[in-house]
């Protein structure tokens, strides 16, 4: 979306987006209009409170468990 505002998701294809609140790089309301394409059911948007990089969930490994938790609820 930063760089290809007309950018969407495809369609039928399950996707979890993380996105960090404190991102001073991509603003939060482009995560939130891309998760407003693809197929609503199947697009997930977290947001968490961290930075552009995601480093503290990283360095907690909580970006890991998210992303085995987001492959394990997923069609």
């Amino acid at each position: 979306m930063h760089y290809r505002p007309e950018a969407r998701l495809p369609e039928g294809v399950a996707v979890t987006l993380v996105h960090g609140l404190a991102d001073d790089v991509v603003p939060i309301e482009q995560s939130r209009a891309l998760a407003r394409t693809g197929t609503p059911a199947l697009v997930r948007l977290v947001e968490v409170d961290d930075d552009h990089a995601l480093s503290a969930l990283v360095a907690s490994g909580e970006l890991v468990e998210l992303a085995r938790a987001a492959a394990a609820t997923r069609p």
